[in-house]
């Protein structure tokens, strides 16, 4: 692509805030920013997605503020609160989507953007409602993929990776671990830089626990009933979560752009 980004913001849910990884610097856009200021020589970068919102809210509470920081790229990935809920009105959730990604090319900023993958291909869902939740995805894919080729967006494939790699998710199952926040922040860096970051590549998650009727018990009952409580009737939830990065940090030089 050719080079050179100022600044750069990522608005989203729970995957740009980066939940799935434990390292307090981790989550996709955080190692893609580090890796892109490394390559370029600097980078301004700023955050504000927030766990748990559908794409509408997304929209609603982070186009402005994003406008107001003036990127001149942006990374809009959601879709993943919306698809899981009883009930989606997809064309509502593309237009959400669409709406968006319009905004910022209209600004001349660079989006990023990328297909989502299926959870209930690491979780033994039932064959129904894997079913259901597959073609509801795949409706949604194929949007984003068309949203992006309409716009001139970037559209990393995490989808397809995710069905032959299934190392990628966390141990909630619900969300990518390192390894899968670290293909997603690579992917974007080849797409713009013709390279990755350089950067050791992290240990993919072994799921082999997922085989067993217990372990899913353990799991529904563990993890998806209070995701579902919380975001179903709001018990659970002690505050308003805020952005992760409301204005932009600086980050340094590390080495020269364009060096091996």
């Amino acid at each position: 692509m050719g080079g050179g980004w100022e600044r750069f913001v990522a608005v989203g849910d729970s995957l740009t805030e980066g939940i799935g990884d434990p390292d307090p610097a981790g989550g996709w856009a955080d190692r893609f920013a580090t890796g892109l200021a490394e390559y370029q020589g600097g980078l301004h970068y700023a955050n504000l997605a927030v766990r748990g919102l559908t794409t509408a809210q997304v929209a609603a509470g982070q186009l402005e503020p994003a406008l107001a920081l003036a990127p001149d790229l942006v990374s809009v990935l959601t879709g993943m609160n919306d698809l899981i809920r009883p009930s989606t009105d997809l064309p509502a959730v593309t237009a959400s989507m669409a709406g968006m990604v319009e905004v910022f090319t209209a600004t001349g900023a660079t989006v990023l953007m990328c297909t989502l993958p299926d959870p209930t291909a690491v979780v033994a869902a039932p064959g129904p409602v894997r079913r259901r939740f597959s073609m509801r995805l795949g409706a949604f894919n194929r949007a984003v993929v068309a949203v992006a080729e309409r716009y001139g967006a970037i559209c990393v494939d995490l989808a397809a990776r995710a069905e032959t790699d299934r190392g990628g998710w966390s141990e909630d199952r619900l969300h990518p671990g390192p390894y899968g926040h670290q293909l997603l922040a690579e992917g974007f860096l080849t797409m713009l830089t013709g390279r990755g970051s350089g950067h050791p590549v992290e240990t993919p998650t072994t799921l082999a626990a997922n085989d067993g009727l217990r372990a899913q018990l353990r799991w529904l009952s563990g993890t998806v009933a209070p995701w579902v409580l919380q975001r179903f009737t709001g018990r659970g939830e002690t505050a308003v979560l805020a952005a992760k990065l409301p204005r932009y940090r600086a980050l340094p030089m590390l080495s020269p752009a364009g060096s091996a």
